[in-house]
């Protein structure tokens, strides 16, 4: 019995043997092919006009003979709703094709659509299409119309997606919402804790609110505190003067940030916003600049309280600064911002407003009276509270 196991053992893995072979040799023979689908050139994030024909050409590869299919997800029923279909032809590997999303693709304020290629089999059975899908978000703005007196406004998400409109590429002066550039560029210089000497070319400058005197020293984050809640145009002078040495070099400093922050139609002339010409921004620009300035806690620790003591270094005399923000404490929702007036800009105002789980970054300019100001705001916030995430 000893010598016959190892007979059979062998003569097992030899039929074992020939039996993979075999079985390598149908896989190679009836092997399936499998052919990979790509869909690419698209533009995956559309944030457009609520009345703007949407289209989009797409390039597809490997889908001969099949259909593409533009599908949108409904929340409601969670799944995918074809809303239309193209036909490949069956001749071509890559093919460019027109996607024309429906007119009503704007019905509400977000929305996600894939474009999307099933996979398949080809009719002899030899070839397996892969599938492919491409995923859009589309963000309509301007759904319906809000009477604004303002010139300009403009609401955006916390992703920077416009959801309001009015002019806001329309460059016009925006009076003290440009301290918010004052701000940024001390806080991410981190002179946050440092020490400030009133110069008297800074307590000299027109419409200031605190009457200083050359040579008062204060802390940094006492001018920050009296600029962006009382809008102390010496307190940004001051300030200039401490972080670029200089007004002209400072002013230099916030063009160069503009730019680096993508703010095209910005540029300025001074630290604080009194007219000027040649200092100018848009209703767009200000919101992009307001939510960014929002990042640093500093900002917003400063910018949401009502009122403020202002002291100098040797703590001999105090000021009391009370808020120019008319909705702070007023408004549910609204969390903090800055204002802005002088004769040829108007009434200006760039809020942070929260009704939800969602926040809303909302800019008027232009406004030709302080209580039209908080009026139109007040109609945007409306507008912020229906939209559906």
């Amino acid at each position: 019995m000893r010598k016959i196991i190892p007979i059979v053992l062998a003569v097992m893995v030899v039929a074992v043997g020939f039996n993979g072979v075999f079985a390598q040799a149908e896989d190679r023979a009836g092997r399936v092919k499998t052919q990979e689908t790509k869909i690419e050139k698209v533009i995956t994030v559309r944030n457009r006009p609520a009345t703007a024909k949407l289209t989009d050409t797409v390039e597809i590869t490997g889908g001969e003979g099949r259909t593409v299919r533009l599908e949108r997800w409904n929340k409601t029923q969670e799944r995918w709703i074809v809303r239309k279909t193209y036909n490949l032809k069956d001749t071509e590997k890559t093919q460019r094709i027109k996607i024309e999303y429906p007119e009503n693709w704007s019905s509400t304020t977000y929305a996600t659509w894939r474009i999307h290629v099933p996979e398949g089999m080809s009719d002899d059975g030899k070839i397996k299409y892969e599938g492919a899908e491409t995923k859009v978000q589309t963000i309509a703005y301007n759904r319906y119309k809000v009477p604004l007196k303002a010139r300009a406004a403009c609401i955006m998400d916390e992703e920077g997606h416009i959801l309001y409109s009015k002019n806001s590429t329309m460059k016009r002066a925006m009076a003290s919402t440009t301290k918010m550039m004052t701000a940024t560029l001390v806080i991410e210089r981190g002179m946050m804790n440092s020490k400030v000497t009133v110069s008297k070319w800074a307590a000299d400058t027109p419409w200031g609110i605190l009457f200083l005197r050359g040579g008062e020293e204060f802390t940094m984050r006492g001018m920050m505190n009296a600029m962006l809640i009382g809008s102390s145009n010496e307190s940004a002078n001051a300030i200039a003067q401490k972080v670029g040495g200089s007004k002209t070099n400072f002013v230099a400093m916030m063009n160069r940030r503009a730019a680096s922050l993508g703010l095209k139609n910005t540029h300025y002339n001074n630290p604080h916003g009194l007219d000027s010409n040649g200092h100018y921004s848009t209703a767009r620009d200000v919101t992009k600049l307001l939510m960014h300035v929002s990042k640093y806690e500093d900002f917003r620790n400063i910018a949401s309280k009502q009122s403020y003591i202002l002291r100098d270094v040797n703590r001999t005399d105090r000021w009391k600064i009370k808020t120019t923000n008319p909705l702070l404490g007023k408004v549910d929702g609204v969390l903090y911002g800055k204002t802005g007036f002088e004769d040829n800009a108007g009434y200006c105002l760039a809020v942070v407003y929260k009704p939800g789980q969602k926040k809303y970054y909302v800019t008027t300019l232009g406004n030709f009276t302080y209580e039209g100001r908080s009026t139109d705001q007040k109609k945007l916030y409306r507008y912020a509270r229906q939209i559906k995430i």
